[in-house]
């Protein structure tokens, strides 16, 4: 044996045997193998997840130029009000999205007006341009538009065709207004997920949390005969403002499982505390007249 093979075999002994490194090492390589196959195995999880979820919103079509949804708002017994949401075409690509939220006549001590419109696509919801009024001059509004050139929100406040306020906001990545995330909700409705989704409200951005449970469950409302099978949506509102009408905390809502995915319940936490959302009546270009446990049906 050669000098060099004996120093080798000596070194060997000591750092292996003598010392235990090897199940130092041998630890490593275990390690580090299992971590590689966690980390492929969640790679997996996430592409079929994200897969999954766009094959199911991609049968989803929420928009519809003419679709009318009218809502009545309750509080315990009591009707407070009315919501309706619009959708019109607003060019080739555009749908131009409309919340109206009015107080009912009959209470004593609360007028309440808001109006909320927003541009969105089939292809993202996320902030283009959106306007809001909670004022009962119209021409007091606030209009947020979307500078994705330059990375930033800019924020125009104006009374009677006068600019009061500019601002802007710094944001490099989508963000959603109230109608953005709720039409991106009706896309994603049932797909067994829970993202957390940037949300623009008074002047500053908050996360959404929402997750869209592939469980249904049958919903019965006003505006059909019999109950609609629903996809339901749950979720956490970490903000406050008048953008959504004084919405705040957690809430609910349910989606029939559909291809138009119209939302048909909705409890939510305002200022007044737990108020329910009813869907009323559905003016929509396929007819929609009647309903059944399997799906909303539609007139040929």
């Amino acid at each position: 044996m050669t000098s060099h093979q004996y120093l080798l075999l000596r070194t060997f002994y000591h750092t292996w045997i003598v010392d235990a490194n090897w199940w130092r090492a041998l630890l490593i390589w275990v390690a580090t193998m299992l971590l590689r196959y966690f980390l492929a195995t969640v790679l997996v999880i996430c592409i079929t997840g994200e897969a999954n979820s766009q094959t199911l919103s991609a049968v989803r079509r929420p928009f519809a130029a003419g679709e009318v949804l009218h809502y009545k708002v309750k509080w315990s017994f009591l009707r407070l009000g009315t919501v309706t949401i619009r959708q019109a075409r607003a060019d080739s690509s555009r749908y131009l999205v409309q919340m109206l939220v009015q107080s009912s006549p009959s209470l004593p001590f609360i007028d309440v007006r808001f109006l909320n419109q927003t541009y969105l696509t089939e292809v993202s919801q996320s902030l283009s341009e959106e306007t809001v009024s909670s004022s009962k001059d119209p021409t007091e509004k606030t209009v947020y538009r979307a500078d994705r050139a330059n990375g930033i929100i800019r924020m125009v406040d104006s009374l009677k065709g006068k600019q009061i306020r500019i601002d802007s906001l710094e944001w490099g990545s989508d963000c959603f207004d109230a109608l953005g995330l709720l039409m991106f909700s009706r896309r994603m409705a049932g797909c067994d997920s829970t993202i957390s989704l940037p949300t623009l409200n008074d002047y500053r951005i908050a996360q959404t949390n929402v997750t869209y449970g592939n469980e249904t469950e049958e919903i019965e409302v006003a505006a059909f005969d019999g109950p609609v099978r629903c996809r339901k949506v749950t979720g956490n509102a970490q903000w406050v403002g008048k953008s959504f009408a004084g919405m705040k905390g957690p809430f609910r809502g349910w989606f029939s499982d559909d291809e138009y995915s119209i939302p048909v319940r909705a409890s939510v936490e305002i200022f007044l505390g737990s108020i329910v959302l009813e869907l009323e009546s559905v003016d929509h270009p396929s007819k929609i007249v009647t309903s059944s446990s399997s799906a909303i049906t539609c007139r040929q």
